[in-house]
C-alpha cells in the first residue's frame, strides 16, 4: 500500500474527508498537532512521548500517522476495548476518508486460538466429558469457525477449564510436523499479520515477543519498522512480567493431567509410567503445600530452604523419573514432544528457585484463590528496555491520557529507560475541567489508617449521593474498606447499590449505565478503562490517596534499590505511582464535552501534607473545595 496523497492538515480540516463522514465534525488543534508530531517522529526514527487527554482524538491522530508513513507498524494496547475501536471504527473510517485500502490485523497470544490437533485428541478421549450445551457449542464452533479465536465462543462459560487442553500453547505445538499445519488458525493469522501494514496487539504479546527475541532470536510478531503504544502507562508493569520467571501450581497440575491423558485412559498406562505419574502427582501436591504465605504474598530473599527446599528437590526427581519412564514406554505414534518440553521447562524454572537471588532480582510466593505462584522478576526494567526496545532508528511512540505526573514526563523516562533525545508532546484535550468539574475534600475526616475510616467513608458516600441522586462511582484502594463500606450502605440508600464481587465486572458496568441513579463500589480494576459518559455519572468518590502497599514484594524491592542509590524512594517512586493512579481514577468522570460532576477525595492528606501539591499538579485544573454547600451549588 502506498502512502495516501493527502496531508494530515487536509485530512483533519473542516473541509476535509473526515468532516464529510462525521456528523458535527469539529477541527481539533491538538489532534492535528499530535498527528503531525507522530508522523515527524516516525520519519526521523525518533521516540515520542505524547500525553493526549480524553477528547483529543488521539487514536485517529496516531493512526493517520501510521497510515501516512508507508511503513510496517505495530500498535500495542492494554485493553480489548481499544483494539475493537481501532479495528472496527477508526481504521474503517480512515479507509473511507483516504479512499485507500488499509490492511490491518489483530494478532493475539497463541493461547487464544484453537489447536485442531489437540482438539481432535480431546474429542477422542473417553475419560473426558464434553456433553451438554457447552460441549455442543464447542463441537459445532470448532468445525465452523474461520479464525479459531476463543473470543467467538460467547456461549461457552468464561471459566471453561478445558480451554487450556485444546488451545495452541507453545509447549504442545509441533509446527510444520503437524498434520493440521495448513489449517492451523494461529499460523494462518500470523501469515495475515506478515502481509498486513498495521498489526494490532496487546502489551503482553508485544513484550512476550521482545523477550523471545532477546533470549533466542526467535520471534512471535512479524518484523516491524514502527511501534506505537497506546495506554502506555502500563508498560513498566507488563514488561516486568516478561523479563522474569513465573511458575504456578496450575501448570504442574496440568502436566500431571496431560501425562495421564496422553494414554487415552488410566487403564492404558503402562505400569512404570503409572507409578512415575503417581509419584509426580504426590510430589507436586506436597511441594506446593509446603509453601505458605500470610495474606497476599511473601517475599523470598534467597533460594528455597527447609521443607520447601526438600520438597523442591523431590519434585525435580519425580519429574526426571516420569520423563525417563515416558521416554521408554511411549510408542512412536504417541506425541510426547510437547509434554517432554513442558517437563524440562518446568525443571529449569524450578532450578532458579534453588539458587540465591542475584542483584536486581526480586522473588516472592503468593496464593490467588486455589492457585499458588512463585515469581522472579527484575526490580527495574529501564536498562533492559533501553537496550531492547529503544533501538537507534526505531520510531517508538508512547501515548496515554496519563503519562505525566507532577507536571512532567521525568518519572516515565526514568522507569522505562527512555533515551534523552525523545520528544515530548502534551495535547490537552477539549474538556473544560475548570467549569465542568469540582474537586471536593471533606473539611474534617477520619484518618485513612484508623478504625473509624470505613464508617466515615460510608457516611460521606451517603451524604454525597444524596446530592447527586445516586449516579456515583466509588473507587476504593482496598477490598477491606470496600466491603465494610458496602455492608454499612446496604439498605441505607434509596438507589441501586452495585458492589464489585456481586456480579462480573462488565455486568456491573452495564447495570450502572442503564440504571442512571445507581451507585457502584469498585476497587483496582475499576480505576481505569471504564467509560460511562452522560447522565449515569455525576460523581467519582475516591476513598484515599492510592499509595501502593510498601509490603508488596516488588514495591519493597524497588524502595530498597532507590534508597541504596541515595535517593528518596517516596519522592522518586511511591509518590509518582500514587499520582498516576489518582489521575486514572479522576479520569473516569469527564468523558464527553458536556459531562459535568464532582470528584470527591476522602483523604485530608491531599490538602494538608506537603506532597499534596504534587497531586494537584498531576490533576486537571479544577476548583478545589472543602465546603459541602459548594457541591450543592455546583450541582444545581
Amino acid at each position: 500500500m502506498n502512502p495516501p496523497e493527502k496531508t494530515t492538515g487536509e485530512l483533519f480540516s473542516t473541509q476535509g474527508p473526515l468532516a464529510e463522514l462525521i456528523d458535527g465534525y469539529v477541527e481539533r488543534y491538538d489532534q492535528l498537532l499530535f498527528a503531525d508530531e507522530a508522523l515527524r517522529a516516525i520519519k526521523a526514527g525518533q521516540v515520542l512521548l505524547a500525553e493526549a487527554g480524553t477528547g483529543t482524538g488521539k487514536t485517529l491522530a496516531y493512526l493517520a500517522a501510521a497510515v501516512m508513513c508507508g511503513k510496517k507498524v505495530v500498535i500495542s494496547t492494554a485493553t480489548k476495548t481499544l483494539q475493537d475501536q481501532i479495528l472496527e471504527r477508526d481504521i474503517p473510517l480512515l479507509r473511507k476518508a483516504l479512499s485507500i485500502d488499509i490492511s490491518a490485523v489483530l494478532l493475539k497470544g497463541r493461547e487464544n486460538y484453537l489447536c485442531l490437533r489437540r482438539f481432535g485428541r480431546y474429542r477422542k478421549q473417553t475419560t473426558l466429558d464434553i456433553g451438554g450445551s457447552a460441549g455442543d457449542s464447542l463441537s459445532h464452533w470448532a468445525v465452523t469457525t474461520e479464525t479459531g479465536d476463543r473470543a467467538e465462543l460467547t456461549e461457552l462459560p468464561e471459566a471453561f477449564d478445558d480451554w487450556g487442553r485444546i488451545s495452541a500453547t507453545s509447549e504442545s505445538c509441533i509446527g510444520q510436523k503437524c498434520t493440521s499445519y495448513d489449517k492451523c488458525f494461529l499460523f494462518k493469522r500470523r501469515k495475515l499479520a506478515q502481509r498486513a501494514r498495521i498489526v494490532v496487539v496487546n502489551h503482553h504479546l508485544f513484550f512476550a515477543d521482545l523477550a523471545v527475541r532477546a533470549a533466542s532470536g526467535g520471534e512471535v510478531l512479524p518484523r516491524y519498522s514502527v511501534v506505537i503504544f497506546d495506554e502506555g502507562h502500563h508498560l513498566e508493569a507488563v514488561s516486568t512480567q516478561y523479563f522474569g520467571t513465573r511458575i504456578s501450581s496450575h501448570q504442574f497440575a496440568e502436566l500431571v493431567r496431560d501425562a495421564v491423558a496422553l494414554w487415552g485412559a488410566p487403564k492404558h498406562i503402562p505400569e512404570p509410567c503409572a507409578v512415575s505419574i503417581d509419584g509426580l502427582e504426590r510430589s507436586v501436591q506436597s511441594f506446593w503445600a509446603s509453601l505458605t504465605a500470610p495474606e497476599g504474598s511473601r517475599r523470598l530473599k534467597g533460594g528455597l530452604k527447609g521443607e520447601p527446599g526438600k520438597r523442591l528437590i523431590h519434585l525435580e526427581g519425580a519429574i526426571t523419573q516420569w520423563l525417563a519412564a515416558m521416554g521408554k514406554a511411549a510408542p512412536a505414534h504417541l506425541d510426547t514432544d510437547g509434554l517432554e518440553r513442558r517437563g524440562r521447562s518446568l525443571l529449569a524454572d524450578l532450578g532458579l528457585f534453588k539458587e540465591k537471588t542475584v542483584p536486581g532480582e526480586v522473588r516472592w510466593f503468593e496464593r490467588r484463590g486455589r492457585i499458588a505462584l512463585l515469581t522472579s522478576v527484575p526490580v527495574d526494567v529501564a536498562e533492559t528496555l533501553s537496550k531492547l526496545l529503544f533501538k537507534p532508528g526505531l520510531p517508538v511512540i508512547i501515548t496515554s491520557a496519563t503519562l505525566r505526573v507532577g507536571g512532567d514526563f521525568s518519572y516515565l523516562r526514568s522507569r522505562l529507560g527512555v533515551p534523552e533525545g525523545a520528544g515530548e508532546l502534551v495535547a490537552g484535550g477539549s474538556f473544560d475541567y475548570e467549569h465542568n468539574c469540582m474537586v471536593y475534600v471533606p473539611e474534617k475526616f477520619a484518618d485513612p489508617n484508623s478504625n473509624e475510616f470505613p464508617q466515615a467513608v460510608a457516611d460521606e458516600i451517603e451524604r454525597i449521593v444524596g446530592e447527586t441522586r445516586g449516579r456515583a462511582f466509588c473507587l476504593f484502594t482496598s477490598y477491606r474498606v470496600l466491603n465494610e463500606a458496602a455492608a454499612r450502605l446496604k439498605g441505607r440508600l434509596p438507589y441501586t447499590l452495585l458492589v464489585q464481587g456481586d456480579a462480573p465486572r462488565n455486568k456491573l458496568l452495564d447495570d450502572f449505565r442503564n440504571d442512571t441513579s445507581s451507585v457502584l463500589l469498585g476497587a483496582q480494576s475499576f480505576w481505569e478503562g471504564v467509560d460511562v459518559p452522560g447522565e449515569a455519572l455525576s460523581a467519582v468518590i475516591i476513598d484515599r490517596l492510592p499509595f501502593s502497599s510498601p509490603g508488596d514484594p516488588l514495591v519493597e524491592a524497588r524502595i530498597e534499590k532507590i534508597t541504596s542509590e541515595g535517593h528518596s524512594a517516596f519522592a522518586k517512586y511511591q509518590l509518582p505511582v500514587a499520582a498516576m493512579a489518582l489521575r486514572q481514577g479522576f479520569g473516569r468522570l469527564i468523558r464527553r464535552t458536556d459531562d459535568r460532576g464532582i470528584v470527591a477525595i476522602l483523604d485530608r492528606r491531599f490538602l494538608e501534607r506537603s506532597y499534596g501539591g504534587y497531586f494537584k499538579k498531576s490533576l486537571p485544573k479544577a476548583p478545589i473545595t472543602s465546603d459541602f454547600s459548594s457541591i450543592k451549588r455546583f450541582l444545581k
